[in-house]
């Protein structure tokens, strides 16, 4: 009986001693599981084609952790103002920072009236007055220092810069621990072989030279979408905006159409270029896109070419015709 007695404590306490280890192994799981962060920050300078980009999110149900606006289609405090607009039109929840306010070397930057006098197609102020927004809101943004810390409490972020790259320059520069956290950059800006600024340069690029050379410098995983896919791949028709179906979001309408008319007059392009919204078409279905490493430099005035000394990019070179059309489209329709 002594030896069944003792057979049957030893066989208890091995028991007991698997279910603890089970417990914890789980735990111990458990715990890795939930030290991976991820994070989504999107860094805009609103923007007809920013506006889109803010409809493209909210309507494929992605909602931003942090989103930051630079100076850049207007001056900041345009840019600030509009990224607060629309932040409240699809009710993100995600904390807005003040981004940038100038480049480096202190140039002034804006496109003039070619997104509209206050860069929203005109409609800013009535959408500032229906949403019974006021100063206050935009002066309780948070600042770079605060988005510095919310990135260096992230294991994995994913940064979106459709505008000049000054905000992104300065997490680098004056939080060195930042990049570490940023696994992949989508940026929209540069050419490879199309410009629309003088000395072959693109105007997001142009906008601060020196922030893109501080970019292409770092370890940062960048996938690209230059000029020379977006003039063509993000545009959609005089026809083709006028199938969409404006009821839910009447104000898209005055977006497309100013974007449109700005574009045939001073680029001549007969076309409403949605440039910013391919980064985050890329975010939602990267499989739509052809896209080649080249190897890029860039130089302090935002001009960037291939280099076999050159940092390895990811370049995207194309997507399937109309994929920008119908995602806009059923989004603007949802």
């Amino acid at each position: 009986m002594k030896k069944i007695a003792s057979y049957l404590l030893t066989g208890v306490a091995a028991a007991f001693l698997l279910v603890s280890c089970n417990k914890k192994a789980d735990a111990v799981e458990a715990e890795s599981v939930q030290e991976v962060s991820s994070a989504l920050v999107v860094d805009v300078d609103p923007g007809t084609d920013d506006a889109m980009v803010t409809m493209l999110l909210a309507r494929n149900g992605v909602q931003p952790d942090y989103c930051v606006s630079t100076f850049g289609n207007m001056p900041w405090n345009y840019t600030q103002r509009n990224l607060n607009i629309l932040a409240k039109v699809f009710d993100f929840k995600a904390q807005i920072a003040c981004g940038a306010k100038e480049p480096y070397d202190k140039h002034e930057v804006t496109c003039g009236d070619f997104h509209g006098n206050d860069a929203l197609a005109d409609v800013g102020d009535s959408l500032f007055n229906a949403l019974k927004m006021t100063q206050a809101d935009i002066d309780g943004n948070k600042k770079i220092a605060d988005l510095a810390d919310f990135i260096m409490s992230k294991d994995s972020v994913t940064y979106i810069v459709v505008g000049p790259m000054a905000t992104l320059s300065h997490l680098i520069k004056d939080y060195p621990e930042t990049e570490s956290h940023i696994k992949r950059v989508l940026v929209m800006g540069g050419g490879i072989d199309t410009f629309n600024k003088d000395g072959d340069k693109e105007y997001n690029f142009a906008g601060d030279g020196i922030a893109v050379k501080n970019v292409f410098e770092s370890s940062l995983d960048i996938t690209l979408f230059p000029l020379d896919i977006t003039n063509t791949k993000a545009a959609i028709s005089k026809e083709q905006i006028a199938t969409i179906d404006y009821s839910k979001l009447p104000w898209a309408r005055n977006c497309l159409e100013h974007n449109l008319r700005s574009n045939m007059k001073y680029n001549k392009i007969p076309m409403a270029v949605m440039h910013d919204c391919l980064t985050v078409l890329y975010l939602l279905e990267p499989s739509l896109f052809k896209v080649t490493d080249m190897k890029l430099i860039a130089n302090e005035g935002g001009h960037i070419e291939k280099s076999e000394e050159g940092k390895t990019v990811h370049v995207a070179t194309d997507l399937p015709a109309d994929a920008i059309y119908n995602y806009i489209k059923a989004g603007i329709e949802k």
